[in-house]
């Protein structure tokens, strides 16, 4: 299994979207099959209402910048 990296998300952690929306981390799944940048997947309760499940290493189209961000750590 591969170390842990600090810049992934764990579950608890309150993240930040592009969008404007914060959410809590519920669960992180890793596709070790996968070397792509979208190894890391992250399934997320938006304060908007509703889970979602998206590649961590997302990115913002109108800015090319980082969707999500770690804004406190669990």
């Amino acid at each position: 299994m591969p170390p842990y990296d600090s810049n992934e998300p764990k579950v608890g952690d309150l993240i930040g979207c592009s969008d404007g929306d914060v959410g809590v981390v519920v669960s992180t799944h890793m596709r070790y099959s996968d070397i792509s940048d979208d190894s890391c997947m992250v399934e997320v309760a938006w304060s908007s209402g509703g889970t979602l499940t998206d590649p961590w290493s997302s990115k913002d189209f109108s800015s090319a910048r980082n969707m999500f961000w770690i804004m406190s750590r669990a």
